[in-house]
């Protein structure tokens, strides 16, 4: 708007060529602007798809529209961390930690192992004129086993050892990784928070400057206002 007042009145010969050369490389720089600002749209686009799982040979191309709606109020401090994945992830990986070192323990111990069988059967009752009950029989067995390995010079002890220590470690790396991503969803909460104050106060602010404009615009057509003041409040 600024271009097209400012070229009009060069070209009538109200303006000097330096503010019209002005105002056209601001032009210049604002559609360079635009065009970087349509790259990143693109590569914003990508990234979602990226997030998103987008498969390569589906052919999808989803679009991703602007809600204009308000958005609703965030509480900074009521950060759900137990609902993220990353927590859910984190809580499976501490029960398998904690399964696969009670498996390690429990070789320290003497294994005891039970087995049985039964079995019947009838035999030479063929062409005899035998019933089968007469000549049948059942055996059954029973086996009570004791394993213990006493000669592993404290093998089995530096193993399970070794699986507490690695549970420990992980469980700390665990609790790094939880309390990053705590502080980083209570940052982008307050980020929002302050977003959604912002876009408040740049509503009523907009308003203002529409109606301060529409005052301008009047005074300038009356003759009230000159050209510069016009232009600020443009």
């Amino acid at each position: 708007k600024q271009y097209q007042l400012v070229e009009a009145g060069y070209r009538q010969g109200l303006k000097t060529r330096k503010d019209y050369l002005r105002f056209r490389t601001q032009v210049s720089r604002s559609e360079i602007d635009l065009l970087n600002m349509a790259e990143t749209v693109n590569r914003s686009r990508e990234e979602l798809k990226k997030l998103i799982g987008v498969p390569l040979a589906s052919g999808e191309n989803p679009d991703f529209l602007v809600d204009d709606s308000r958005p609703q109020a965030m509480d900074p401090s009521n950060v759900q961390l137990e609902s993220h994945r990353e927590f859910r992830i984190a809580s499976l990986q501490e029960e398998f930690d904690k399964i696969q070192e009670a498996q390690t323990r429990r070789r320290l111990w003497p294994e005891i192992n039970l087995s049985a069988g039964a079995s019947w059967g009838a035999s030479d009752y063929l062409g005899k004129n035998n019933k089968i009950s007469d000549r049948d029989t059942a055996t059954w067995n029973a086996i009570l086993s004791l394993k213990y390995n006493f000669l592993d010079w404290g093998t089995r002890s530096r193993e399970a050892q070794i699986a507490s220590e690695r549970a420990r470690i992980s469980g700390n790396s665990r609790n790094e990784r939880l309390i990053a991503l705590r502080q980083e969803l209570r940052q982008l909460s307050t980020d929002f928070h302050q977003l959604q104050q912002n876009y408040r106060l740049g509503e009523e602010l907009l308003a203002l400057e529409n109606r301060n404009f529409e005052l301008m615009s009047a005074e300038y057509r009356n003759g009230k206002a000159d050209y510069l003041d016009y232009i600020t409040s443009l």
